[in-house]
């Protein structure tokens, strides 16, 4: 039962990391249109210039999910911790994407006015 918990958590942060790549491959596209060639916010430009790292963020989890596999180290305050701790990495993947990607409409929409 323990394993089932330790690997639904690494396939979340697996899935929120595949899902910021996208928005961030998408957005890029989307302000590039719209905005041509004029600035970004700095966090708006490393989400959409590097958003392959997002694909490594999973392999730690991958990593403590196969070693509490192998042994019988998954205990239950270990589980606890591990399932905190993914909760913790997929809230940071959707913060920083949310903000990283709705910076530039506020930008615009103040300059607007």
């Amino acid at each position: 039962m323990m394993r089932i918990a330790i690997w639904s958590y690494t396939a979340a942060v697996g899935f929120a990391s595949l899902a910021v790549a996208a928005l961030g491959g998408m957005f890029g596209s989307i302000f590039y249109r719209w905005l041509g060639d004029k600035p970004l916010p700095a966090i708006t430009q490393l989400l959409i210039d590097f958003h392959w790292w997002t694909f490594a963020v999973p392999l730690p989890w991958v990593l403590v999910a196969i070693w509490f596999s192998r042994r019988d180290a998954a205990t239950q305050s270990r589980v606890f911790a591990f399932s905190g701790i993914s909760t913790l990495a997929v809230a940071f993947l959707f913060t920083f994407a949310a903000v990283a990607l709705t910076l530039p409409f506020a930008s615009v929409h103040c300059c607007l006015h």
